[in-house]
Formats: C-alpha cells, sequence, structure tokens
C-alpha cells in the first residue's frame, strides 16, 4: 500500500512544519532543566553526551515516528491499527497508539497548568507587580496564585479555549499559522533576554557552568540524565509528531525534516538556557530546578525598573508561547482521535478534547492547594502524572515505536513509508534505529523505572 492523501489537508511545506514541530519539541524544560543538569553533571562533558545521543537515538526515534505518521494518516491509534494490519503483527501492538494518545491527554492536562501562571505573570509583570521584590515577597506571590483555586483554574480555562480555538480552525489556518507566530515570538523574546544577560555580564559564567568539561563529575548517572533529556528534547512518544506527520506531503523528505526540527530546538534551548541562567548568575543566585527557578529565582534575578519589567515580560511570554506551540500540538493528536472515531467535525472534536484535558488537568490544579496533602508514596497527583508520562509513558511508547519500525515492519513497508531514495541515508537511519536507539531506550526505561538505582545501591553495598 502506498503513501496515501491527507484527509485533512497538507502544511504548505517543509518549512512549515519545522516550526510546528519545533514548537512540539521545545517545552519549558529544555530552558530550565537542560542548563541545570549540565552545572551539576560536569558540564561540558554532559553536553557531549547529551549531543550524542539526540543523534544517535533522538534523531532515528523522530525520523521514525514522523515516517509512520505520514504512511497511516490516521489519529495514533487507528495509524497503529493500520501499521499492524498491513504487517500482518499480532493486535497488541496496537498498544502503542492508546499509549500515545494517554500520553497526550496527560501531558497537556498539566503543561495547561503551568501555562496559565505563565500568562498571569506576563500581565503581573507588565503591570509591575513583581518588581523589585524580595525573595520571600516572590515566594508568597506565587502561592497566593497557586493555592488559590478560582484564579488558577480562570487561567487553566483561558489557556485551554485558546489552543482549542487554534486546533478548531485547522492545519494552515489554525495550527500552522499559530505555530509560525509563536515561534518567531518566542525566539525574539530569549534573544532580547541573551542582550539582557550579556548586558549584566552573566553569559560569561553561564557558559562556563554549561561548557566547561568536567568529566570526573559526570558519573554514570550524569550519563543517563544527558540520555534522559535528549529523549525529552526531540519530544517522542506523545503522539504529537505521529499525528503532525499525517499532515506532511509524501514529497518531503522525513529525515531532513527530522533533522532541523532538532536543529531548531537545539538552537532555541541553547540561547534560552544561556539566556535564563545568565541573568540568575549575573544575580548572585545559585541555579535552582523546576517551578522556583521560573517563578521566584528569574524574577528576582532581574534589576528593578523598567529594565527588569521588559525582561520579565519578555521571558513569560516567551514561556507562554512556548507552551502553547506544545499544547496545540499535543491536542491535535487527542481532536483527531475524535474526528476519526466519532465522524465529527474539527470544531467539536477539538472542544471535545478541550473539555477532557480540562478536567484532567483540574487535579494538577488541586494538587498545590486542596488535595495537597493527599499523598500517595510520597507524591501528589502532579507529581504522579509527571512521573508516570515522562518516566513510564512516553520512553516505553518510544522502544515499541523503534521495534516496530525496526523489526516487525515488513522491509518493503518500511521503504515505502521512508518515501525517498533508498541511499546511505536510509542505512544510516536503520542502523541507528537497530542498535544505539533501541540500546539506549531500554536503558534509560531501566533508569526510569528505578532498576539502575537499586544495581547501583546492591553494587556499594
Amino acid at each position: 500500500m502506498a503513501i496515501r492523501e491527507s484527509s485533512y489537508g497538507y502544511w504548505s511545506g517543509g518549512t512549515g512544519f519545522v516550526l510546528v514541530a519545533a514548537g512540539a519539541a521545545i517545552g519549558i524544560g529544555n530552558i530550565t532543566r537542560l542548563p541545570y543538569l549540565a552545572s551539576q553533571y560536569g558540564g561540558g562533558a554532559f553536553v557531549l553526551v547529551f549531543l550524542l545521543a539526540v543523534v544517535l537515538m533522538g534523531w532515528p526515534l523522530l525520523v521514525s515516528e514522523l515516517m509512520l505518521g505520514r504512511w497511516a494518516r490516521l489519529d495514533v491509534v487507528g495509524g497503529f491499527a493500520r501499521l499492524s494490519m498491513a504487517s500482518a503483527a499480532r493486535p497488541q501492538w496496537r498498544l502503542g497508539g492508546w499509549l500515545m494518545l494517554a500520553t497526550a491527554l496527560l501531558i497537556l492536562s498539566y503543561i495547561s497548568v503551568v501555562a496559565g501562571w505563565s500568562m498571569a505573570y506576563t500581565l503581573r509583570s507588565a503591570a509591575g507587580v513583581i518588581d523589585g521584590l524580595t525573595a520571600e515577597a516572590l515566594r508568597q506571590q506565587f502561592l497566593y496564585l497557586a493555592q488559590d483555586p478560582e484564579r488558577s483554574l480562570a487561567w487553566h480555562t483561558m489557556f485551554m479555549l485558546m489552543a482549542c480555538v487554534v486546533v478548531g480552525h485547522g492545519v494552515r489556518d489554525g495550527i500552522e499559522r499559530a505555530a509560525r507566530l509563536l515561534m518567531v515570538g518566542a525566539i525574539g523574546a530569549v534573544l532580547v533576554l541573551l542582550w539582557c544577560a550579556s548586558e549584566a555580564g552573566g553569559v560569561g559564567p553561564a557558559l562556563g557552568m554549561m561548557f566547561s568539561f568536567r568529566i570526573g563529575d559526570l558519573g554514570w548517572r550524569g550519563v543517563m540524565e544527558a540520555l534522559f533529556q535528549a529523549f525529552y528534547t526531540v519530544g517522542i512518544g506523545a503522539g504529537a509528531m505521529f499525528a503532525l506527520a499525517g499532515y506532511l506531503p509524501s514529497r518531503v523528505s522525513v529525515s531532513g525534516v527530522a533533522a532541523w526540527v532538532i536543529v531548531v530546538t537545539l538552537l532555541f534551548s541553547g540561547i534560552g538556557s544561556v539566556a535564563v541562567f545568565g541573568l540568575i548568575l549575573a544575580s548572585g543566585q545559585v541555579p535552582t530546578p523546576g517551578l522556583s527557578l521560573i517563578f521566584q529565582a528569574l524574577p528576582e534575578a532581574l534589576p528593578a525598573g523598567w529594565g527588569g519589567v521588559s525582561a520579565a515580560v519578555m521571558f513569560y511570554g516567551a514561556l507562554t508561547a512556548v507552551a502553547m506551540a506544545s499544547a496545540i500540538a499535543l491536542l491535535e493528536p487527542v481532536a483527531l482521535f475524535f474526528m476519526e472515531r466519532a465522524r465529527t467535525t474539527r470544531v467539536f472534536a477539538a472542544t471535545t478534547a478541550t473539555i477532557l484535558i480540562w478536567f484532567l488537568g483540574l487535579g494538577t490544579l488541586l494538587s498545590f492547594n486542596v488535595l495537597e496533602p493527599f499523598q500517595w508514596y510520597g507524591r501528589t497527583f502532579f507529581e504522579w502524572v509527571q512521573w508516570i508520562t515522562a518516566r513510564l509513558f512516553a520512553p516505553a511508547t518510544a522502544l515499541i515505536l523503534c521495534v516496530f519500525a525496526a523489526r516487525i515492519m515488513p522491509t518493503g513497508l518500511v521503504e515505502e513509508a521512508w518515501g525517498e531514495e533508498l541511499g546511505g541515508r536510509y542505512r544510516l537511519w536503520r542502523t541507528l534505529l537497530l542498535y544505539p536507539a533501541r540500546i539506549g531506550l531500554i536503558i534509560l526505561l531501566f533508569y526510569c523505572l528505578g532498576v539502575l538505582d537499586a544495581a547501583a545501591m546492591l553494587w556499594q553495598s
């Protein structure tokens, strides 16, 4: 069976798709988590392992998801079913589609809450509310927002409504047009932040922290975190790339656009990381990970006055733009599932998907206030959702996709889905998928499940 035509339209071309897919891959963690890990695990040594993992594991996996998504041109569940039938594979392989759908639902349910806070902080920054506040005052400001269910609910609802409107407008007029605007705005904002960090004298220390080669600080855990960050950076396993590739024209090279998506993602992550950590280091603070960096350390690092206000607006505006680009990409596979299964309109499907994700997001929202005392094995609902999606569902789905494309699909079907000349690039992709990517995913899954930690404890005892 040849690559069939899309029933829902196409992207305008490779460039448009690269911006959409890069927006899907770039997340808030790419700006905040990557430099922190580099500072903790050997600087340039960590970055080198990270880049090697992106090339040897991230690129072949991204090519595989794009290739299969374009060939199937269905929602993730129906796409895996069609691929299984065409490959004469066991029905159990369809589990990959259901895992992708669940991952997209759960990830977007908590992204929308954090993105809603970023929207709130963009307006607060513009109004000068957080300008010149002390560390304790900034902490209270965040708690005032996060621990108020009604305020958080309003921002969560507003963010999801905006994503719904974009997806409801279709492939080109909605998703692609919004992704172009959001990515251009986010890139412009981080460049301004980089200039601010340079003026404050923080770029040099940030580069030194991230790229000074300290092999002794890397360790096996640093290698594992570099593998995980590489996997996280490419955005595999959540179904967004599978769904978005369904609108990719057959003439476009999936291996080429995958490479460009990775290049754009790495450039944005690198510039954003140096800018944010440059501002923090210039203020004399010690970098911290997570929400405390976003909503406390960064605003504390900015100078008082209009300069600090402008930088804060740029930072939170960029975070909101990046989160919205990811949100519309994650909402699309869920909306497409309802379109295919219920045979309904895009607007109705996008609305149904938005309502479902909005309800799931209430669990994350209430984890910071009403449900905070209720924990299971030391984790809140929000922390469990993060762990399940990032440490279990996404890598497990990627492994299913990797093994399916490398071992289960007939060679003829793989070559057909590849859609271009079977030259050196094809042979390279097959080799990387069979060995580095597959082995790396298995090791990564063991690490995420705590198997390697248990082994290390037994070794040291």
